[in-house]
């Protein structure tokens, strides 16, 4: 096959292996080729192609003008690179015949060996900055989705070129970092980086009134086209500029004044804690890799498991400025202050995102590039539903154990016992398992299913009712598991917790979440899809909703060696049976009993 060199850095050149440039010169075939490099690792359908070609005045005959139009781009190019597949076709292309991945490899490179080596990581990234010829994909930006490309390239031009500031500075090669950064701040001026830098660069340099006029004039732009004020880390350095308190820049190769995180957290850390071996697990991680996640339904204790680990690690006054919560947030918002945190983050702390689910697909890609760059500070991000980000270690949070029997010493030795009493306890009740209440603290424990949260809520309702008279008006828990009194705000009531993890569920999900609850037992797969195929689901998508709520830990998985099976927690059930959606799990229960039998359902497929 014929080595192509398609350099898209710029305006689109498609060059043979010898360099020589090939013609390209109808509009219409360069953007079908800028298409098709865009989607390389898939395959383009026909009707993309032709809405990419004909955007406004479609041919009278569409089939054949394309197929004119991809004739002549077959001529054009050697035999067998455009290829027509199942659906549509496809650019048969090497990530190496490409500049941009070029790019991409060498930016790649640069990060490795950003603390190893700076200078070899220094040519890296100058090599990969002089592939650029102009904006990525310049001519394209009416094609959506290659405009959607040429942003994503764009931005990691930026990237690498902050990056690059960032080396000069550890180098010591002041006047370049201050050349670089003045660069990037004229192209982009309200890009934060790029300003601390500069004012960095500048000081270094001897230069400290320059470095406050950067600050200044970065502040009053920002005020009057956007409204907004600078981060406190900005404010920060230039109270540091202006007091001359900044420390003498620490050069590639000295030794770092400040302690290891390992040695902090064996002076800090006290007495056991609970949940102990997780936060053993989680600290272990986090020591290891750049972002780890913490997943579990509500109310399991994420949050304060990533509040215990960064405490082992760093004492307890790390908390005050190393947690962001983003309950509540909208999307735009917390990926803002997300990227804000990383990029002017200490390298040497941590931070935790708590409650990224009404942010995660905003957030993704910013902790995925975090985790690529592995500089920044450390990143410990919760949520009830899966983070998917490669190479980042999850930490999947159950709840505490519940006592499988209710005799007196199992419900003594349970977890969710010994939480539940303890909670109590410090609420001023006096209970102990006893002969008298082991079973019914036990019976509350399950009912409960072991959250921590129901169990923190629950406990100060025994400091006036007994084991008994709680677990038995169980059937309506929600007006019980919430604080006493017009307390509002997070944690506060189970049923608002509920609540947030029920509005972020498609209808598909929701349907099957609500069958799957009517059925009270845990079921197959396959009684699963029976339950639910009856109300226009197919099985494909009984199966990817039923994934999906596993990932949002509103189902549990329940494998004991036999077929998998699926549950919904007791207090979903109840959710959905007195607040979300009463009138369909009541429908959906009688269906379930009408089905019930010993014999499991065939789903046709």
């Amino acid at each position: 096959m014929t080595r192509l060199h398609f350099k898209v850095l710029g305006f689109l050149e498609v060059a043979d292996e010898t360099g020589r440039p090939i013609p390209l010169q109808h509009p219409g075939t360069r953007a079908l080729i800028a298409t098709l490099l865009v989607r390389r690792h898939t395959t383009a359908s026909s009707g993309l192609l032709h809405d990419v070609v004909w955007p406004c005045d479609p041919p009278d005959d569409p089939r054949s003008a394309l197929n004119s139009r991809l004739a002549r781009l077959r001529r054009a190019l050697p035999p067998d690179t455009l290829v027509r597949r199942p659906g549509g076709y496809r650019l048969k292309v090497h990530e190496e015949m490409l500049d941009c991945a070029l790019f991409e490899r060498l930016l790649e490179e640069a990060v490795r060996e950003g603390h190893r080596d700076p200078s070899r990581a220094l040519a890296s990234l100058d090599r990969a900055l002089a592939l650029w010829r102009g904006g990525a994909y310049e001519e394209f930006s009416d094609i959506e989705q290659v405009r959607l490309e040429a942003g994503r390239l764009d931005e990691l031009r930026v990237t690498a070129g902050e990056r690059r500031v960032e080396l000069l500075l550890r180098l010591g090669r002041w006047e370049q970092a201050a050349t670089g950064a003045r660069d990037i701040t004229a192209l982009h001026p309200f890009r934060e980086l790029p300003h601390a830098q500069l004012m960095k660069a500048l000081y270094h340099c001897g230069r400290h009134q320059d470095a406050l006029a950067v600050y200044d004039r970065y502040r009053r732009e920002l005020a009057a086209s956007l409204g907004l004020e600078p981060s406190e880390h900005l404010r920060r350095l230039s109270e540091a500029i202006l007091r001359q308190t900044i420390p003498a820049a620490r050069r590639d190769g000295d030794e770092d004044p400040r302690p290891p995180r390992r040695a902090v957290a064996t002076a800090t850390r006290r007495a056991p804690i609970p949940r102990q071996e997780e936060t053993r697990q989680l600290t272990e991680l986090i020591d290891a890799h750049p972002v780890a996640t913490v997943i579990g339904p509500m109310g399991v204790g994420k949050s304060h498991l990533a509040r215990q680990a960064l405490t082992a690690l760093y004492g307890p006054g790390a908390l005050r400025a190393a947690v962001l919560d983003l309950a509540g947030m909208p999307a735009g918002v917390a990926a803002g202050l997300v990227r804000q945190r990383l990029c002017h983050g200490d390298p040497h702390d941590a931070i935790v995102i708590d409650n990224c689910d009404e942010a995660v697909d905003a957030i993704t890609p910013i902790l995925r590039q975090a985790a690529l760059d592995g500089t920044g500070p450390r990143v410990i991000a919760t949520a009830r539903r899966r983070i998917l980000i490669d190479g980042c270690p999850t930490l999947t949070l159950l709840p505490l154990a519940v006592p499988e029997d209710l005799d007196e010493e199992t419900v003594r030795n349970s977890p969710a016992t010994m939480f539940l009493l303890e909670h109590a306890n410090a609420a001023g009740a006096r209970v102990a398992v006893t002969d008298r209440d082991a079973a019914h603290l036990g019976r509350l424990c399950r009912r409960l299913d072991g959250l921590p949260l129901a169990l923190k809520l629950i406990a100060p309702r025994l400091a006036t009712l007994t084991p008994r008279q709680v677990a038995i008006r169980m059937e309506d828990p929600f007006p019980l598991l919430r604080l006493p009194g017009d307390r509002q705000g997070r944690h506060t009531s189970v049923s608002e917790e509920l609540q947030a993890s029920y509005r972020l569920l498609s209808e598909q999900q929701r349907l099957v979440l609500s069958r799957l609850a009517a059925y009270r037992e845990p079921a197959t797969l396959n009684r699963v899809e029976a339950l639910c195929v009856p109300h226009n689901l197919s099985v494909s998508e009984v199966a990817a909703a039923l994934d999906d709520l596993v990932a949002c830990s509103m189902v549990r998985l329940l494998d004991d060696g036999s077929e998998p099976r699926f549950a919904t927690y007791n207090l979903v059930r109840d959710y959905l049976v007195h607040t979300a959606a009463r009138r369909t799990v009541r429908h959906h229960t009688r269906a379930a009993a009408r089905l019930g039998s010993t014999r499991e359902p065939i789903v046709r497929r």
